[in-house]
């Protein structure tokens, strides 16, 4: 029997100390589904206390709302029928955005566990994806600067022929060649060049195999993007394309073998979109999504790069959306580490 016989939550911490939601879904047959949000910026308020608990970033009050009413409707459910669990979550009005995805979420793990199948093989049916390969952050590498033109710097392997532990390796081999830098660049074209060059230096192609991609700045002006793009071609730029002035986005359309990512409200136009599960209230929701942009004929990459637990949902969401690229951030960190070692144990 794979009908949810309860549910229970508790407050944890994430990577960065902060706390944050877990839950218990229990079914019937025995499986318990486990799962934990991921931080954002964006959360919901109404998901925080209002207490001095954590400055007032405390989850009780989200706690209560899973054992007062996430459990009472979900109870009796079927945990394999993800869509109508989550379409009964979404009934439920003034809830917090957080406390309906970690149920979401936890479902969809114990649905898996009773199936006995990978958790990813459950959310993407009968849809075999290949492996997305990882996007990983050396962010550290940008000077800081208010004004500074890139959110971000990215290792992005280029190889479609490399198995994920190989793109992985050559991405760590990398980052720790960057970690012996003497001094930190002084300038975002400084940044480039010595990404570049630990690429070389790592006995890889800096464009046929390992490439820099970037995030832009939301202040980012094309006087300062341009340029940059002129000296050291990207094969992959992430920004909210919505934010763009028309010449601005027509120069980088023009740009030989950039691909734009819209980090932003999705458009049917664009050619590759970030696709992020923290910015969904449940799985059904995210995973339309992704089925959204494949009949658009838009990439897929998986945004995992906010603090996070040891939950490993997202990598299993990656493969069942049809990502390309799953975003890990830095491969010094917990969120990172967590995803990677679980694609590595799927592969």
């Amino acid at each position: 029997m794979t009908l949810i016989q309860d549910v229970t939550t508790r407050e944890i911490l994430n990577e960065r100390g902060e706390p944050t939601l877990e839950a218990d879904v229990s079914l019937a047959c025995g499986a318990l589904g486990r799962a934990s949000v991921p931080a954002d910026v964006r959360d919901e308020l109404r998901d925080r206390d209002d207490d001095t608990r954590y400055f007032g970033r405390g989850v009780q009050r989200a706690l209560e709302q899973v054992r007062d009413r996430i459990c009472l409707v979900v109870r009796g459910l079927d945990a394999l029928d993800q869509v109508a669990v989550d379409h009964e979550l979404g009934t439920l009005e003034r809830l917090g955005g957080n406390a309906r995805l970690v149920v979401s979420m936890a479902t969809a793990q114990a649905a898996a566990l009773a199936l006995e199948i990978p958790l990813h093989r459950h959310l993407g049916g009968l849809c075999l994806h290949p492996f997305p390969r990882p996007l990983v952050s050396v962010a550290h590498l940008l000077p800081h600067a208010p004004d500074a033109p890139l959110a971000d710097l990215m290792l992005a392997p280029q190889r479609h022929d490399w198995p994920f532990r190989d793109a992985l390796r050559a991405c760590a081999e990398v980052s720790h060649a960057l970690d012996s830098l003497p001094a930190p660049p002084t300038s975002v074209q400084d940044a480039l060049d010595e990404l570049r060059h630990a690429i070389e230096t790592c006995g890889y192609h800096p464009d046929a195999d390992l490439a820099p991609a970037a995030e832009l700045s939301p202040n980012a002006s094309p006087e300062a993007i341009l340029p940059l793009l002129d000296a050291s071609p990207l094969p992959l730029l992430l920004a909210d394309l919505a934010t763009l002035d028309h010449d601005f986005r027509a120069a980088l359309d023009a740009q030989p073998g950039l691909t734009l990512a819209n980090t932003g409200r999705p458009s049917p136009h664009d050619p590759a979109r970030t696709l992020a599960l923290r910015h969904f209230t449940n799985v059904t929701d995210c995973l339309r999504a992704a089925a959204d942009a494949h009949r658009n004929g838009t990439a897929i990459i998986l945004d995992a790069d906010a603090p996070a637990t040891d939950d490993s949902f997202e990598a299993d969401l990656a493969i069942a959306a049809g990502a390309t690229l799953i975003r890990t951030g830095p491969l010094a960190s917990l969120r990172a580490a967590t995803r990677c070692n679980h694609l590595l144990r799927l592969a």
